[in-house]
């Protein structure tokens, strides 16, 4: 049952475009996008904010792996 749910959840991210939209931030050069590295655009403009959210982004995914193989290893040698 849990499985069937995990397939069907979508994450939408929209942050960036509704400033970009909204004008408050600029878009990256055509070049850019179409090699998809906007990402690189992001960080260069937005060094320190984008630098700490990426690695608070990876030490949560670290945490949360060492969370999930404990889990597991308690559940099979419980």
């Amino acid at each position: 049952m849990n499985k069937s749910l995990l397939r069907s959840t979508k994450v939408v991210v929209i942050g960036g475009g509704l400033a970009i939209a909204s004008r408050k931030k600029p878009v990256a050069p055509p070049l850019i996008r179409n090699i998809g590295l906007e990402f690189l655009w992001r960080l260069k403009s937005e060094t320190i904010r984008s630098t700490l959210r990426l690695l608070r982004s990876i030490l949560g995914l670290f945490i949360c792996r060492k969370i999930i193989n404990n889990i597991k290893y308690n559940l099979v040698f419980g």
